[in-house]
């Protein structure tokens, strides 16, 4: 290995773009969003992306008051620009297929009030895969030491797969709700989901940095959505 990598496709390196993420959807690392002020860089509201670990940016289902993030602007990408500028993290088509491209300047990080970034204002959210990507960038950006997406999954699979099944939860209690309701289930449902795996010692929480525990935590979640919200 001895290049950053690049996605196949922009399929490969979003979850949600040119469109609205759905709000179950727990705020991630490299989420972008829009109308954010960013402290010492810009009095003026713009897009930013977040760019903090996601094990630092939460105690259980909160965020923590502040958040790392970079400022996103529009910006002419070459293809080779995933290899050549690494200071930055190419968003191309950032408001979905065929619109401009954008990047986030990987130099510029400012601590943001976490009460800024609602779901509301979410415009794109990264795969696990461009989670990947964007670690790598940062990685290789503030140490020139480059770690493959494999050894960066290995540490990154317990989150992914919590963030995965916390979704899937509040979706379940979210289609279970009333409107009228959906704004208070949605936060309770999110601690609701932290506190179950807290259960019994954290057992669940500590089962999930085991890879092979994964398939059963789900079909555990799986069981406790259906007994709680069918």
């Amino acid at each position: 290995m001895d290049a950053l990598d690049s996605p196949e496709s922009v399929d490969e390196l979003y979850a949600s773009w040119g469109e609205d993420p759905s709000f179950a959807r727990p705020l991630m690392q490299g989420d972008v969003f829009f109308d954010v002020t960013l402290p010492g860089i810009s009095d003026e509201p713009q897009r930013a992306q977040i760019v903090m670990h996601p094990c630092n940016m939460r105690r259980g289902a909160n965020l923590v008051p502040r958040v790392t993030m970079a400022p996103v602007a529009d910006y002419s990408m070459l293809a080779t620009d995933w290899q050549k500028r690494f200071r930055i993290m190419p968003l191309p088509e950032i408001s979905g297929a065929g619109s401009s491209n954008a990047m986030a300047d990987l130099l510029q990080f400012t601590s943001v009030a976490s009460n800024q970034l609602s779901p509301s204002k979410r415009v794109a959210t990264l795969s696990d895969a461009g989670v990947l990507l964007l670690q790598q960038r940062l990685v290789f950006t503030q140490t020139r030491i480059l770690l493959s997406l494999d050894r960066l999954h290995e540490q990154m699979s317990p989150t992914f797969t919590e963030l995965e099944l916390q979704e899937d939860w509040v979706e379940e209690a979210l289609a279970a709700a009333d409107d009228s309701q959906k704004q208070e289930v949605l936060g309770q449902a999110a601690k609701d989901f932290q506190s179950w795996l807290d259960e019994d010692n954290r057992s669940r929480r500590v089962r999930l940095q085991n890879v092979r525990e994964h398939s059963r935590i789900r079909r555990e979640a799986r069981a406790e959505c259906l007994d709680r919200y069918t």
